[in-house]
């Protein structure tokens, strides 16, 4: 039995039946400016309304007709409501014509309902006949940074808007302007390279460590192989570049050096050519100024509305290997399977024909993959209430083929658990669910849950992969102290399970919460502000960890922050806006150090703060 443990992002642990532990580091990024320093927003620190998402005044320009309304939904109820309001640009406080705006009601449960919209020659918008309830509001326009209403950075979270029966609600934008990169994107020879997809790629933490998620949308090159992406938010950002779809001929001797006359023979449209040796090149995902390895890479930092130029990539050529097998189920037939090949950048593959898995003789086949190491993930379908069939093999490309894999599915990892209190009293009657959260969206389509029965004991089966775990409905009062596998305290960090897993947990809790309330100091509005409480200890700021929590402010400036585990020194620190998985960050939570309170926490503690707001 053996679970892989992932733990700050920064190490990974293998456990074995013995409980051996092997580390090993990843790669970690420098540390920013200083927070009080760091500025993301507009001229005057905002981007949403005159009050940054405040409500404002109850009247205005005209706004336009009804019949301007495009993509109202037939299934939200007629209300009485009305938002309405103008968009401007922050810097020259024009109207901004034809912008888009969407407005989403957000239901309690259920699907979400959009309406849509533009501006007029004004800037002025308006949606009536709104039902009460939660609204987000969003304005895009091309050139400028899209903007959900509330926002004081382009990431921030903000809270949703809650109109009432009858209300007049005016919502009034600042639209910034964008910044852009652009460069060119030469071969190997510095030749002009056409058709590539150049993407700017923003730093995540997950529970999986230190990841790159894609903003904006990707441009290609032209004839000239020059690029420019635009619409994006101040930030940092690494650039990268990746599957050209012009074909390209890239001549080789015998030996392999360039410079050969060699014809080649172009077998796809995707930057791959096979040669006369039959060798097959083709050019690998590569980051600015010219490097397959992202530790390696320059991060490119753009201020409000900058634009960042000669940013030019070469691309780096690479022998690519064609990956092909086939699926068979644990009774030795062929099964239609979903395959995810996953690099440790989380680059994914898909297999060739236009298909997300296998076919229905079981066979597949990926091509173009640079060399690497990834892994191989299946995930079988699913039969009636049985979890699905799953497997995931590690392979290693160096850019020969591989071929005739036999990947054979089966149950998956299974985890027989417990759920007790920590004082050895019997726990109140409760519907206590306990789920395992996938960290690799690939395997999101299946959620292994469990109901904790009456005796305390739960079952989760079919795992694959990296995973974190939640105890919901737990009894009034009480909380989650620790959660061990085979004897290993994971409950802050995240844990791989392969298909032969059987792991024994234990999950314990306790009526000792601890609970930190207080008040945040301000001249100003305290409206969309949070409270960042975390453990000052680098190694508990991951994505699943108990000692980092965040709460919003009420309008009154008030907040509380529940369940937080013992420590002797905990930091707090309210700020008035914070983006989304930022409060993960370690650049974040290191500068956030700097403007913190401390104090000390003991089980069931009850703590009252008063805390400054520090405005970014």
């Amino acid at each position: 039995m053996s679970i892989l443990v992932i733990a700050a992002g920064k190490f990974l642990m293998r456990l074995f039946s013995r409980f051996a532990i092997v580390l090993a580091v990843t790669a970690t990024v420098g540390v920013g400016p200083s927070l009080l320093a760091q500025r993301q927003s507009g001229p005057a620190g905002r981007q949403g309304g005159p009050e940054a998402g405040g409500r404002g005044r109850q009247g205005g320009a005209a706004a336009p007709r009804e019949d301007r309304e495009r993509g109202r939904s037939p299934q939200l109820p007629a209300g009485t409501a009305v938002i309405r309001g103008r968009v401007v640009s922050a810097t020259t406080g024009t109207a901004v014509r034809r912008a888009s705006i969407s407005a989403v009601y957000v239901p309690d449960r259920g699907v979400e309902t959009v309406r849509n919209t533009q501006t007029d020659d004004n800037g002025a918008f308006e949606f009536r006949d709104l039902p009460a309830g939660r609204w987000t509001l969003r304005a895009s326009k091309t050139g400028y940074i899209q903007q959900q209403f509330g926002q004081r950075s382009a990431f921030a979270t903000t809270d949703p808007i809650v109109l009432a029966d009858g209300e007049q609600f005016v919502a009034d934008f600042r639209l910034s302007r964008g910044g852009a990169i652009s460069g060119r994107v030469v071969d190997e020879f510095g030749d002009p390279l056409a058709g590539a997809n150049v993407t700017a790629l923003r730093i995540q933490n997950t529970a999986q460590g230190v990841r790159t998620t894609r903003t904006g949308v990707p441009v290609p090159s032209d004839d000239n192989g020059a690029y420019r992406i635009y619409n994006l938010p101040p930030g940092q950002y690494y650039v990268s570049v990746n599957d050209p779809s012009a074909p390209r001929m890239i001549a080789l001797s015998p030996g392999g050096d360039p410079g050969s006359s060699l014809q080649a023979e172009l077998i796809n449209i995707s930057g791959q050519v096979t040669l006369n040796n039959g060798e097959r090149r083709s050019y690998a995902p590569t980051y600015y100024p010219g490097t397959v390895t992202l530790a390696d890479a320059q991060r490119i930092t753009l201020g409000l509305g900058e634009e960042q130029s000669g940013i030019n990539l070469s691309v780096v050529p690479a022998r690519s290997a064609r990956i092909a097998g086939r699926v068979t189920g644990s009774n030795g037939q062929p099964i239609r399977a979903t395959i995810s090949l996953t690099s440790r950048l989380g680059q994914a593959f898909s297999p060739s024909g236009g298909r997300n898995g296998s076919g229905t003789d079981g066979t597949f086949t990926l091509t173009n993959v640079a060399p690497g190491d990834y892994l191989l993930n299946v995930l079988g379908p699913s039969v009636g209430a049985a979890p699905p069939e799953v497997a995931s093999m590690p392979i290693v490309v160096d850019g020969s083929d591989i071929t005739g894999l036999t990947v054979v599915t089966g149950s998956g990892a299974a985890i027989q658990g417990t759920v007790v209190s920590d004082n050895g009293m019997k726990l109140p009657d409760a519907r206590i669910r306990a789920m395992a959260i996938p960290a690799d969206n690939s395997q999101a389509s299946f959620l292994p849950r469990s109901d904790v029965n009456a005796n305390g004991t739960f079952e989760l089966t079919g795992l694959l992969g990296v995973y974190t775990f939640r105890f919901e409905s737990l009894p009034a009062g009480w909380a989650v102290k620790s959660v061990t596998a085979n004897g290993i305290d994971i409950s802050d960090i995240a844990a791989e399970f392969r298909p032969a897993d059987r792991v024994a947990m234990r999950v314990e809790l306790t009526d000792r919460v601890s609970q930190v309330t207080g008040t945040v100091r301000s001249d100003r509005s305290v409206k969309g502000a949070t409270v960042v409480v975390f453990a000052d200890e680098p190694a508990k700021w991951t994505a699943s960890s108990r000692f980092v929590k965040t709460a919003r402010l009420t309008e009154s400036g008030q907040f509380t922050v529940s369940g937080l585990p013992p420590h002797q020194r905990y930091l707090a620190v309210a700020v008035d806006f914070i983006e989304q998985d930022e409060a993960q960050n370690p650049e974040f939570l290191q500068r956030a150090k700097t403007a913190a309170s401390t104090f000390s926490l003991s089980a069931g503690d009850q703590k009252v703060l008063d805390l400054p707001l520090v405005v970014r």
